[in-house]
């Protein structure tokens, strides 16, 4: 099989990528030098584009939790609180008053919210 990026190659590295909010399961197939810079793009904007997205407004921070408003998709004007250092693991960070978007993945959610241990 021929990596499916460069396509001269054969493909020796195969990447699975599961989409959390249908279970759909894609299946990638590269050269190692593919596959590197597969790895080393930005896998949060790919995957941005394949999920709906919510609009959040951080509501009040402290050292443990961050109080965000829900502004769009289906959750929205509800009221979520993430733990804060995951925010910043995702290079967020939290100060009143700041909006951001990420992708409505339950897992995801379910992770910054402090009720599942990882991703």
């Amino acid at each position: 099989m021929l990596c499916e990026n460069c396509k001269q190659q054969d493909a020796s590295v195969h990447i699975t990528e599961i989409n959390h909010a249908t279970s759909q399961r894609t299946q990638r197939h590269f050269c190692p030098s593919c596959a590197e810079l597969f790895q080393q793009s930005d896998i949060v904007q790919r995957m941005l584009g394949r999920l709906p997205r919510i609009k959040l407004r951080v509501a009040a921070v402290s050292a443990q939790q961050t109080v965000l408003n829900v502004l769009s998709g289906s959750h929205d004007g509800e009221t979520w609180s993430f733990v804060t250092d995951r925010l910043r693991q995702l290079q967020i960070d939290p100060s009143a008053g700041f909006e951001f978007e990420l992708e409505e993945d339950r897992a995801y959610i379910d992770w910054l919210s402090g009720r599942k241990a990882a991703l």
